[in-house]
């Protein structure tokens, strides 16, 4: 323990090193939404129910998963900071296949109020996505005008904003 408080004392000071928050306010939080936290099985069959019968009535085959989850984060430290959130969160994602297999289509939704998610609209735009694909053709390489869904853009821009920082700049790992 000695040797290694002498050398805690010899070694440089850590320039990144931000001390400890103290106590904090925080705003109040709209991540929690009760209706949320009391989904029931029921509920959730129903609204997978309603996104199966609409890809069977245009004779595609769904698939797909609809999960959510309640939870907590808390945090403190000797200082004084403490926080404490809780939260609600549905994410449903349905792939539909024309019944050939020649068509396919996606769609995704997530809120943390279930009362806005209808699987059945979801899942019905996932179907024209299949259909409309059956005779999809391949393109000449060249420039194109592209529009991304709100999911693509999403992913997109998680992995530029989570990957464009600093560190990794300063390491040589950033693209």
């Amino acid at each position: 323990m000695e040797r290694a408080e002498e050398l805690a004392r010899l070694a440089p000071e850590n320039p990144e090193y931000v001390p400890f928050l103290g106590p904090q306010t925080y705003a109040e939080s709209k991540t929690y939404i009760a209706s949320t936290a009391a989904i029931t099985p029921k509920l959730r069959s129903d609204l997978v129910e309603q996104s199966i019968k609409v890809a069977k009535e245009a004779g595609a085959v769904a698939a797909g998963f609809l999960e959510d989850n309640t939870g907590f984060v808390a945090m403190m430290n000797s200082k004084g900071l403490f926080a404490y959130n809780t939260s609600t969160n549905t994410n449903f994602s349905v792939t539909v296949r024309t019944a050939d297999g020649t068509g396919s289509g996606y769609a995704t939704r997530g809120y943390n109020d279930i009362t806005k998610l209808d699987t059945k609209t979801a899942t019905q735009i996932a179907t024209e996505k299949a259909v409309k694909s059956v005779k999809a053709r391949a393109i000449e390489p060249g420039k194109y005008t592209v529009i991304l869904e709100p999911a693509a853009v999403a992913v997109l821009l998680e992995n530029i904003f989570f990957r464009l920082d600093a560190r990794q700049a300063d390491e040589g790992r950033s693209f």
